[in-house]
């Protein structure tokens, strides 16, 4: 990235096998958004064994749970039923690998912003990927890499956001979607 500088006092860090940039995240108790800011990436991207990067702190929390196979999950859909906010290219339990195009709409009042986020199928919270203030109707909403998150079921958010960065009604769609192994 042009620009780029590295973060003063970032540790560096060797990538493990298994390690994924979501992963670490949470380990360091920070965003996938500043683990790529702060690496100079050009965007949030998987991760090689050996590939050295930076770190805010060394990961200090236990290793995500790994999420549970599909048979085990009860699968729901959250939302997704107004143009407010709505997935067209991504359906509920679709297996997905590598790079893909995630088209839908979001209905962003003016000051007003979307989102996507990821929440792996065995944890609790979720993580911000992605971030736009621009409406979208039937339109890409973001690329979403799953090389980052690892294989599993994973759970993908859309919400549509006021000015003041509150949820909007019917601002919501959340999906369930398994990643493969790249």
């Amino acid at each position: 990235m042009g620009g780029c500088r590295v973060r003063d006092g970032w540790l560096p860090y060797q990538v493990k096998p298994g390690d994924t940039l979501f992963a670490l995240a949470l380990q360091t108790e920070t965003s996938l958004i500043e683990l790529r800011d702060g690496n100079c990436f050009n965007y949030v991207r998987g991760l090689l064994p050996g590939e050295h990067i930076l770190l805010p702190r060394m990961p200090v929390l236990p290793a995500p749970p790994e999420p549970l196979p599909a048979a085990e999950q009860e699968f729901a859909v959250l939302g997704c039923n107004t143009r407010s906010a709505a997935f067209v290219s991504t359906a509920p339990m679709s297996e997905l690998a590598d790079i893909i195009a995630v088209s839908g709409s979001a209905d962003v009042p003016p000051g007003g912003s979307y989102r996507l986020l990821i929440r792996p199928g065995g944890a609790n919270d979720f993580a911000l990927y992605f971030e736009s203030g621009q409406a979208k109707q039937g339109e890409v909403l973001g690329l979403l890499n799953t090389e980052i998150f690892g294989a599993g079921l994973h759970y993908l958010r859309l919400e549509v956001l006021d000015a003041e960065g509150q949820q909007i009604n019917a601002g919501i769609c959340e999906i369930p979607l398994v990643f493969l192994s790249p």
